[in-house]
């Protein structure tokens, strides 16, 4: 069904979504490519969510070579307006001839409508072109539209046998510097970063992407049910660039309210329970945020918790080979665990890379 030429422009019109991963949250990753006479005569990609979408910058390009072009786009042309006015209006207008597409927009608002609206002006439009690769690529907008929580990724940094830290708590660092290297890349690739209360405590983490700008940097998520993570902490914090989000308990002092708010933090109430927060309610505020992948860097509790609710869809284990052995803390080890082998949620292995004397797996939820 797909030529070569077929699947040429679409690949390249999905290189094009990829430049933009990690800053067009809540929107998914968009990319354009017109072509006419097998030629490419305009291109572009949706960078940023208010800015204009990847068909828009492309047709700009062509200009009136745009009549009669087919249009390879990596998601289904948006039919409402939202921040920016409808592509699928914008491709109308400017008579473009054929419209291929990878794969269906599953947003209520375009679901389908973007196709109806370009086949009703006349526009012949295909469907399915590397549609499992278009998938993938936005699989964490995908997970939010459909689940209402963000896609979860899950980083460990542990020892061949499991372990986060030393039995007296040293955990810096574990793994090497080429393999730390990687984890700022996963944050710069990921909308949001949320580490447990305790890591909080510990390890005071900066939680950015080094050396990154602005743009770069993930929303910090930081969990405070009680109020008792220390208020310097939170200074420090503030001084360091992006958007800075306390989801905290029903009892939070109104005066440390008002403090986070004046340096700049936003504050989101979450449901508890008995020894904590309800999880799948956090996760659904994250996602009201706007935040459609959420990087998880521990701690071992709400690890545990999140796994045994099955509320991750991806790991990245990243293993030093050294064996740290007794009372040590492990990645998982807090009894939260599931009774029964089928109802223990199962990853299917995805890839292996060496990360200098490292070794990093990805894992993904399997279905």
């Amino acid at each position: 069904m797909w030529s070569d030429s077929d699947l040429h422009f679409m690949q390249r019109a999905l290189s094009l979504a990829e430049k933009a991963q990690g800053h067009t949250a809540p929107n998914p990753m968009v990319g354009c490519v017109l072509v006419k006479g097998g030629q490419i005569i305009g291109e572009g990609f949706h960078p940023k969510a208010g800015m204009p979408h990847a068909e828009v910058v492309a047709l700009e390009q062509a200009g009136e070579a745009a009549r009669g072009a087919i249009a390879y786009v990596t998601l289904e042309p948006c039919a409402h307006f939202g921040r920016t006015p409808p592509c699928a209006e914008a491709l109308v207008k400017a008579g473009v001839a054929e419209v291929v597409v990878a794969v269906e927009d599953p947003f209520p608002k375009v679901q389908g409508r973007g196709r109806a609206r370009l086949e009703a002006a006349g526009i012949h439009v295909r469907e399915g072109c590397l549609r499992e690769e278009a998938t993938y690529l936005n699989r964490a907008f995908f997970h939010r539209v459909l689940t209402g929580k963000p896609y979860v990724t899950l980083k460990v940094a542990m020892s061949l046998d499991g372990k986060i830290a030393t039995q007296t708590g040293q955990s810096q660092w574990i793994t090497s510097g080429i393999a730390r290297q990687k984890v700022q890349a996963l944050r710069k690739m990921c909308d949001g970063i949320l580490v447990g209360t305790q890591t909080l405590f510990v390890d005071r983490p900066r939680l950015t992407v080094h050396n990154g700008s602005e743009d770069d940097q993930p929303t910090r998520c930081f969990l405070d049910r009680k109020g008792r993570v220390p208020m310097d902490y939170f200074a420090r914090a503030a001084e360091l660039p992006g958007r800075k989000i306390v989801l905290h308990g029903q009892n939070l002092d109104p005066q440390r309210m008002q403090s986070l708010g004046e340096m700049g933090f936003e504050t989101n109430q979450v449901p508890e329970e008995e020894g904590g927060f309800v999880l799948d309610r956090l996760l659904t505020q994250v996602a009201d945020c706007g935040i459609n992948h959420l990087l998880v860097e521990g701690g071992a509790r709400l690890v545990n918790q999140l796994i045994s609710q099955d509320l991750i869809q991806e790991i990245w284990l990243m293993i030093a080979p050294i064996v740290l052995a007794g009372q040590a803390p492990t990645w998982s080890g807090l009894p939260f665990g599931v009774n029964e082998l089928s109802s223990a949620p199962r990853f299917q292995f995805k890839s292996s890379e060496r990360l200098g004397s490292d070794l990093a797996i990805l894992l993904e939820r399997s279905l």
